[in-house]
């Protein structure tokens, strides 16, 4: 199993998401394209990475590395 490191990002409409580090520009960028979130692209791309919920009520799993 590979390990990501992630930030929490919320967006405009106070969604949370977990996206990982290498997408994290991208993810900015594409928040501010309003053509691709009125086309629904936006939601397509990201909604693996969104919490669905506070994340603090949302349960994570890490991988422990020695």
């Amino acid at each position: 199993m590979q390990v990501e490191k992630i930030k929490t990002v919320i967006d405009n409409n106070s969604h949370m998401y977990s996206i990982p580090n290498y997408l994290l520009e991208e993810f900015e960028s594409d928040l501010l394209n309003e053509e691709l979130q009125e086309s629904g692209e936006f939601g397509e791309k990201y909604d693996q990475y969104r919490t669905h919920g506070d994340l603090n009520n949302i349960q994570l799993y890490a991988e422990i590395l020695d």
